[in-house]
């Protein structure tokens, strides 16, 4: 999957997560501020894990390219 496709997806599923979460949350009764701190985090994860490359080269090899 290319880096473009991934932040389109993540900006996609970024938005359904805020607005999906807060109404089952309060559904259950749990309060945003409980909550909040782990979806900001989850969506931290989703960004860093579309911008950042999926492979790196082994830095302990002795090959040189």
């Amino acid at each position: 999957m290319s880096t473009l496709s991934k932040i389109v997806i993540t900006l996609v599923v970024i938005p359904i997560f805020f607005y999906v979460l807060p109404v089952a949350f309060n559904f259950f009764g749990i309060q945003s501020r409980v909550y909040m701190i782990y979806v900001i985090w989850f969506m931290a994860l989703l960004v860093l894990n579309a911008i950042l490359p999926s492979s790196l080269p082994n830095m302990f090899s002795r090959i040189e390219v």
